[in-house]
């Protein structure tokens, strides 16, 4: 869909490949955004996802594994919580109970280190979604495109 920014944004390319942003941080919004993302012509999917807060991602920690587990691979980031200072919970909790289940989840401490396996991975023909509620993750398309406008259409 073409809603507002930060919904389903298409920041640019990188290596050939279309890298889209959205805002989704519950797993409804996430299973919503990856379906319609898959919609898109691709080589390969890298869909990247980080929680946003350690209580919703412990109050919502079996439906994100859910939405989640379905994505092969999934690329999850630490939790981003600028709130919360006790943390109950961490994204390789996720990445744990999803690979227990038999699924493919790939565990990273940073945004940074996410970014640099991105850009190692990425080819021609592929499309990137990158999820969550920080800015912090929203950030990594932008560097990756090198786009600072955050106001490109979806095409």
């Amino acid at each position: 869909f073409h809603g507002a920014e930060g919904r389903f944004t298409y920041t640019g390319r990188f290596n050939g490949a279309d890298i889209y942003v959205d805002y989704a941080h519950h797993p409804s919004a996430v299973e919503v955004t990856v379906e319609a993302i898959k919609n898109k012509p691709a080589k390969r999917f890298w869909i990247c996802f980080q929680p946003m807060t350690y209580s919703r991602t412990l109050g919502f920690f079996n439906a994100f594994v859910e939405s989640l587990y379905k994505i092969r691979p999934v690329l999850i980031s630490e939790v981003f919580d600028n709130r919360e200072k006790n943390a109950t919970i961490s994204s390789k909790d996720l990445c744990d109970r999803i690979n227990e289940l038999g699924g493919d989840a790939r565990y990273f401490a940073t945004n940074e280190a996410l970014e640099v396996y991105l850009r190692r991975v990425i080819e021609p023909g592929d499309v990137v979604l990158i999820m969550g509620g920080g800015t912090n993750i929203l950030d990594v398309g932008d560097r990756l495109t090198g786009r600072s406008d955050h106001m490109k259409p979806v095409p």
